[in-house]
C-alpha cells in the first residue's frame, strides 16, 4: 500500500460504527458481547455460537430468549453482511464500552457450549481449549464436566486425559488425577507433562519412591526439563537422601541456574549436612537473584554464626 493507491473504506471509527449498530439493533451490544465472551474462551465464532451466547446475555431464562430471539437473528444478519462480525478485525470488538467478564456467566456459558458440543463438531474440537480457560479461572467442576463430554468423543486423546488429571489435581482428587495421567501416558508414553504431574500427585500423597520414578520417566524424555529434576530433589530429601537431593539441585541448576528456590534449598541441605560454607555460599547465590528472600538472610545469618563469624 502507499499514499497514492490507498482508499478509505472503514468510513468511520470502529467506535462509532459500533454505535451506528447498536442505534439500528439495540440488541446489537448482546452480539458484540457474545463476539467478545467467545474470544475470550477460544470457541470459534459462527453464527451458531455467537446468536445463543448473544441470548444468554440477554436474558436469564428461556422465555426472555425466546422474546429476545428473532431481534437478535435480525440483528447478526445485519451485522454479518454490514460489519463481518464473524471474522472481527483488530481494534472493533475492543470498542465496546466495557469487556465483558468471563467469571459472571461460567456456568450458563459452560452449560450452552456442552449443548452445542452434542450438534457441532466444532465445538467438540474446541472443548480441550474451553476447559483449560475454565481451569485457569479456577473453575474445575466446570472444567471436569466439559472434559469428561469430550473424553465422550474422543476418548483416546492422551490431552483430554492430562488435562482432567491437572483439573483433578487442583481440585485434591489426587488418586483420580494419577488415574487420569496413567490413562494420558497409557496413550502417549513420551507425555513427559503427564509423568511430572502424576509424580507430584504421589509426593502431595507420600508416596515418594513411586513419585521419583515417576519424575526420572519425565527425565527419560526431556532430561533439560528443571521443574522435574527440583522437585525430585524435593522428594528425596523428604526421604533423607540428602547427597542425591543436592545432585537433583545441581542439575536443575545447570539447566536453570536463577532458580533461587533451587539455591535456597540446596543450601538448607548443605547446612544440615554441616557444609556450613558451601550452605552460605548457596543462599548467596539464592540472594543475588531474590534479594528479598528472607529465609536465606536468616540462614545465612545462622550459618555464619554457627562459623563463629558474628
Amino acid at each position: 500500500m502507499t499514499v497514492k493507491n490507498y482508499r478509505h473504506t472503514l468510513k468511520d471509527t470502529w467506535e462509532k460504527r459500533y454505535n451506528k449498530a447498536v442505534e439500528k439493533y439495540p440488541v446489537s451490544r448482546y452480539i458484540y458481547d457474545a463476539v467478545d465472551l467467545l474470544q475470550q474462551f477460544d470457541i470459534p465464532l459462527y453464527r451458531f455460537t455467537v446468536e445463543p451466547t448473544a441470548r444468554m446475555l440477554a436474558a436469564r431464562n428461556f422465555w426472555q430468549q425466546l422474546w429476545y430471539y428473532w431481534q437478535i437473528r435480525r440483528a447478526t444478519n445485519y451485522l454479518i453482511s454490514a460489519e463481518r462480525i464473524l471474522e472481527p478485525r483488530d481494534g472493533q470488538i475492543e470498542v465496546k464500552p466495557k469487556q465483558v467478564e468471563a467469571g459472571e456467566y461460567t456456568l450458563p456459558f459452560t452449560r450452552l457450549i456442552l449443548q452445542l458440543a452434542e450438534k457441532h463438531q466444532e465445538i467438540q474440537a474446541s472443548l480441550l481449549s474451553f476447559s483449560w480457560n475454565l481451569i485457569k479461572l479456577k473453575r474445575y467442576q466446570d472444567a471436569l464436566r466439559c472434559l469428561n463430554k469430550a473424553l465422550t468423543f474422543t476418548p483416546d486423546s492422551s490431552s483430554l486425559c492430562f488435562a482432567k488429571g491437572y483439573a483433578l489435581g487442583n481440585s485434591g482428587r489426587l488418586e483420580e488425577a494419577i488415574t487420569s495421567y496413567d490413562q494420558a501416558v497409557s496413550i502417549k508414553p513420551d507425555k513427559y507433562e503427564a509423568w511430572y504431574n502424576r509424580g507430584n500427585a504421589l509426593g502431595n500423597l507420600g508416596r515418594l519412591e513411586e513419585a521419583i520414578a515417576s519424575f526420572d520417566q519425565a527425565l527419560k524424555i526431556k532430561p533439560d526439563y528443571h521443574e522435574a529434576w527440583y522437585n525430585r530433589g524435593v522428594a528425596l530429601g523428604n526421604l533423607g537422601r540428602l547427597q542425591e537431593e543436592i545432585a537433583s539441585y545441581d542439575q536443575a541448576l545447570k539447566i536453570k541456574p536463577d532458580d533461587y528456590q533451587a539455591w535456597y534449598n540446596r543450601g538448607v541441605v548443605l547446612f544440615n549436612l554441616g557444609r556450613l560454607e558451601e550452605a552460605i555460599a548457596s543462599y548467596e547465590q539464592a540472594l543475588k537473584i531474590k534479594p528479598d528472600l528472607h529465609e536465606a538472610w536468616n540462614n545465612r545469618g545462622y550459618a555464619l554464626f554457627n562459623l563463629g563469624r558474628f
